[in-house]
């Protein structure tokens, strides 16, 4: 009985075996990084996490995606996600970690989808390359520990590439329908930021598929209809529903789920954050690595914004370029142009091995002639190509509400084409064909692209250096064992066993950040390795002067008069955390920033004259409201500027602030509520519901919410009469 053995002369029930062993010690540390320490965590975003906790009570609010018990308001992004963390809730029972656990699953699984689709048109060695640039991808690991919806599309993303990449090979509409049919379900997980991978895809099955232009017209226009019949099934089915009988629509001004898709969730995002809807774009990052609030969008924006400068413990101002932010555009996310991906902490998230994937990919271009239609060779690589292409384009220069872990839309790619191209460049150098050199040049530029990378961590050196030392140790004796190689005055198998060596140094720069997303607690949906140093994150801290939840919560309890309305409050911030830990219906009447207009003036006094309206919090939110943490609040456990931490709890004290969505527009509904409330209401004790802290009164004294916005100090009002 003989042994099969491959091109390369390995015996292939062994390397079958190796294989499996490699694929399932990536899984093995893919599900590590991402599981370990998650409790830390929390419910991550408490924004959503409110909306899981709301949507578990009925089917109304599980439908809507309702982001309170009432069914007052809708959160500001589709169901899919958030439907899927509903039942992991369900199934788990309520907690951090089962609404953070499916992006665990997806994420492990999206490196999976990575493997098989790289391997089904390269070897073995390819596809293991590529599972462990996205098992180790510190974006992909900081997003995959959250409870945002970014995971969700990317895994969905996936399968309707692997569905595309069938579709072409077989020619086959039913699998196009269905990858189209996956990508509608993309619409309902983060709506337009789904339609970006279209171009692609339509090119591909055009390039590709081996059947008359008529019938792959025909195709297309076929599977067009399927997309958009599943992309709006959902936001159809709410624009349709009487208003009267479902939730506001979060983060819109016509209460529109069509409006949301298209605007705040679609073009505004490309085009530019002052056309009108909420202020700022924190909806899915309360958390962020951004010390510089985002101006307003609407009147407010005129206004001069604050300035709130980094400072260490020791009051010295912290280089922002140290954090990789150039400001604008975002948060941590650089200026909108060709270069944003360039920015420091942008590349450090995904971006490691940009200068291998360039030559690489042309090595495996060319290794193959090209022909028409597009070859299986060929058409796997514009796939990964051009979904790279078309994310990164719409990134690079998008005006509007832009955050960091956007980019884990790149991951996929990006690895694939790790993979792929270390390999061809691999076997373009071993053959010793006229472009061997192309490898160690991948080499030395991808060593000196880490380098760039690190330079804006200056005091990573002493780790820093090591690693790219033996990088380029590695690089240099790849090289010069070629000669001696070739001439047969050394065996091959030194050859194989530097350029592991060489690779391996340059995993362990992504390994590093990607673990400062699991060392620290209350972090930005990002890596960073100045998360370890205290100079990382940004939260919403809710109240903005620092309520004390257990005590207002005692207060409402003993006092409540109608049990329909626990509390009014004027933006998500100040009620999640009340939703997450009781499941009181606590409600906001301006959605997420406080800008959203579900109700009138003359409609809220009436629901106060019926008793349905007792107690509202006023204020609790604004730019000021925005505190930076560290481990302890700040460095060593001290206050950062403009913000004062309290611990890992988050909360923070609002200072000078811009005010939420509208609210500096003293003609808006939502100015003339809260000047109705303080003229007519009165204020409760503040020992009653507050936390012990000195000069609240002139922490409060600033007019905030519907007044000239120079402060956001939050006050309780009695509004029975």
């Amino acid at each position: 009985m003989q042994t099969k053995t491959t091109a390369e002369g390995i015996n292939s029930d062994s390397q079958r075996f190796w294989e499996w062993l490699g694929l399932f010690s990536i899984l093995v540390l893919a599900a590590g990084l991402r599981l370990w320490g998650l409790d830390q965590n929390g419910f991550g975003n408490p924004y959503y996490a409110a909306a899981v906790r709301s949507m578990l009570m009925n089917w109304h609010n599980f439908f809507f995606v309702s982001f309170d018990p009432v069914g007052w308001v809708s959160v500001d992004k589709p169901p899919v996600s958030l439907w899927i963390q509903t039942f992991s809730a369900k199934l788990l029972g309520f907690s951090g970690f089962s609404l953070i656990f499916p992006q665990v699953i997806e994420g492990t699984l999206s490196v999976v989808l990575v493997y098989f689709l790289v391997r089904r048109r390269f070897d073995a060695w390819a596809a293991l390359i590529a599972a462990l640039a996205m098992a180790v991808g510190p974006i992909c690991v900081a997003v995959d520990r959250y409870n945002n919806t970014d995971e969700c599309l990317m895994f969905v993303i996936l399968l309707a590439a692997w569905a595309l990449s069938l579709a072409v090979e077989k020619a086959s509409r039913g699998l196009l329908l269905l990858a189209l049919a996956l990508v509608g379900v993309g619409f309902n997980t983060k709506m337009m930021v789904a339609f970006i991978i279209l171009p692609t895809f339509y090119l591909l099955y055009w390039v590709g598929a081996v059947v008359p232009w008529k019938r792959r017209f025909a195709d297309l226009t076929i599977g067009s209809l399927v997309l958009a019949m599943v992309a709006l099934s959902w936001p159809l089915a709410v624009d349709f529903t009487p208003a009267s009988q479902r939730p506001f629509v979060g983060s819109t001004q016509d209460n529109s789920m069509i409006s949301l898709s298209l605007g705040w969730n679609g073009f505004q995002r490309l085009l530019s954050r002052r056309r009108g809807g909420p202020t700022v774009p924190t909806a899915a990052s309360p958390i962020t690595a951004n010390p510089i609030p985002t101006p307003s969008t609407d009147s407010a924006a005129s206004q001069t914004p604050p300035q709130n400068i980094q400072r260490d413990a020791n009051g010295n101002p912290v280089s922002q370029n140290r954090r990789g932010n150039r400001g604008g555009g975002g948060m941590s996310t650089g200026q909108p142009g060709p270069l944003r991906l360039a920015d420091p902490n942008m590349a450090g998230q995904i971006i490691w091995f940009l200068p291998l994937v360039l030559l690489g990919f042309w090595a495996a271009f060319k290794k193959v002639p090209l022909r028409w239609p597009l070859e299986k060779h060929h058409a796997s690589l514009l796939l990964w190509l051009g979904w790279f292409l078309t994310y990164a384009l719409v990134f690079s220069f998008m005006k509007g509400a832009m955050h960091t872990y956007y980019i884990v839309m790149l991951a996929p790619p990006l690895a694939a084409l790790t993979g792929i191209g270390a390999r061809a460049l691999w076997k373009s150098f071993i053959a010793g064909d006229k472009h061997w050199f192309l490898l160690p040049t991948a080499f030395l530029f991808t060593l000196l692209w880490q380098v760039y990378i690190w330079s804006a961590y200056p005091h990573w050196e002493p780790v820093v250096t090591p690693i790219m030392t033996g990088a380029g140790l590695a690089i240099g004796i790849l090289a010069v064992l070629r000669i001696p190689v070739q001439k047969g005055n050394l065996s091959k198998g030194w050859m194989p066993t530097f350029f592991v060596i060489g690779l391996t140094f340059f995993f362990v720069s992504p390994v590093i950040w990607s673990l400062t997303a699991i060392e620290v607690a209350d972090h930005s949906v990002e890596a960073n390795p100045n998360l370890l140093s205290g100079n990382g994150g940004q939260a919403f801290g809710g109240f903005g002067g620092e309520v004390d939840e257990d005590k207002l919560v005692a207060f409402l309890d003993a006092h409540e008069i109608n049990p329909k309305y626990f509390l009014v409050a004027q933006n998500s911030q100040a009620v999640s955390s009340i939703i997450i830990n009781t499941g009181k219906p606590a409600i906001s009447i301006g959605g997420f920033m406080g800008g959203d207009p579900t109700i009138t003036l003359d409609q809220f006094i009436a629901k106060v004259k019926a008793g349905e309206f007792r107690y509202m919090l006023v204020g609790g939110m604004g730019r000021g409201g925005f505190g930076r943490l560290g481990n302890n609040g700040g460095p060593n456990g001290q206050p950062w500027q403009g913000g004062q931490g309290n611990g890992n709890r988050g909360t923070q004290t609002g200072g000078r602030g811009g005010g939420p969505g509208g609210f500096g527009d003293p003609n808006s509904e939502r100015a003339k509520i809260a000047k109705w409330v303080r003229e007519h209401g009165k204020k409760v004790d503040p020992s009653l519901w507050h936390l012990e802290r000195p000069h609240f009164d002139e922490i409060n004294s600033a007019k905030g919410f519907g007044g000239d916005q120079r402060g956001m100090g939050a006050q309780l009002y009695d509004l029975c009469f």
